[in-house]
């Protein structure tokens, strides 16, 4: 069985009997974090960062966050 862990609440989503279902569940609840577990295995995990990049601040030739 697959579970569906929705990331921002903690809750599961169910558990379904194939990764298409599971997936399915995803896009159905419209879930922007989450994971999808089977036997104790995480199979597939969406965690969108939403914080600041250094990283793309020094590409762009901008200060870092840290330096505002």
């Amino acid at each position: 069985m697959y579970e569906v862990i929705d990331l921002n609440s903690e809750e599961s989503h169910g558990s379904f009997e194939t990764l298409d279902e599971a997936r399915g569940c995803v896009r159905f609840d419209r879930l922007s974090a989450y994971s999808i577990w089977h036997n104790n295995v995480r199979i597939e995990c969406c965690e969108p960062y939403e914080g600041n990049d250094d990283r793309v601040a020094q590409a762009l030739g901008q200060p870092n966050a840290s330096e505002c």
